[in-house]
């Protein structure tokens, strides 16, 4: 990127899609051709005025945000986003709905009054909806708040993360509300996991060496969650290892 850009002439702008390949092998890995895969540097320039709903637009249900999914081999980076109100049904980021096998490094949040990002379903966060086997690495968010769907699995800087590596991460000055409760299409009773940073971390295959999260902090937020979930917490609603034949 080589200048400010202001996107408030722009209806819905989204780079790539995330489409599920039903030929992978748990049904939610991304179709490479349609993901963003390349390096986007915003060379830490600001774009503004990001205005996104597509909540109601079941051609657009995964991945809503300024990238709809990046996946293998993909970069975003060095890039302050500014002034934005995003919204859509499930994996819903500010700039990121999808992270697979991916890296965000260097995105900031910031606002001249507050950013928002909404999810009617399930997974919102900030910068990144959900994140798989990934990094997110040197990230700020402040003045965001955001709405969690009755299905949660939400945080401020992130939705859901599985395996990542979520290193030298701030959140401040934020806030997160949710309702949580049923979600009929995904057969869920009640919703859960709900966190400052994100809303869980599932360390599947655990290797401390290789997925962790460090050095990361929330400050001066407000976490608001009623209905009827479980798993909340000031830093990551739940963060467990699923083990191989575990009830």
């Amino acid at each position: 990127l080589t200048a400010n850009i202001d996107l408030s002439d722009y209806e819905n702008p989204i780079i790539g899609q995330y489409v599920m390949d039903p030929d992978s092998e748990e049904g939610e890995d991304p179709v490479y051709e349609l993901a963003f895969s390349g390096t986007f540097d915003g060379d830490n320039h600001t774009i503004s005025n990001l205005n996104i709903d597509l909540s109601e637009d079941y051609d657009h249900m995964f991945g809503v945000g300024l990238f709809s999914c990046v996946t293998e081999g993909g970069t975003v980076k060095n890039v302050i986003m500014q002034d934005m109100d995003v919204k859509g049904m499930m994996l819903v980021g500010g700039v990121v709905g999808y992270a697979f096998h991916c890296t965000v490094d260097n995105v900031d949040l910031t606002a001249t009054e507050r950013n928002k990002v909404e999810s009617t379903m399930v997974m919102a966060g900030g910068v990144i909806g959900g994140l798989t086997l990934s990094e997110c690495i040197n990230c700020d968010v402040e003045k965001t708040d955001i709405i969690a769907a009755p299905g949660g699995n939400s945080g401020i800087l992130g939705g859901g993360f599985s395996k990542p590596v979520l290193e030298n991460c701030t959140v401040s000055d934020c806030t997160l509300s949710a309702v949580l409760g049923e979600v009929p299409m995904f057969g869920m009773a009640e919703g859960a996991w709900i966190g400052g940073l994100t809303g869980c971390v599932n360390l599947d295959d655990y290797d401390p060496a290789e997925w962790y999260v460090r050095n990361c902090s929330v400050s001066d937020s407000q976490i608001t969650v009623s209905g009827t979930g479980s798993y909340v917490g000031g830093l990551v609603g739940s963060c467990g290892v699923t083990l191989e034949g575990a009830d």
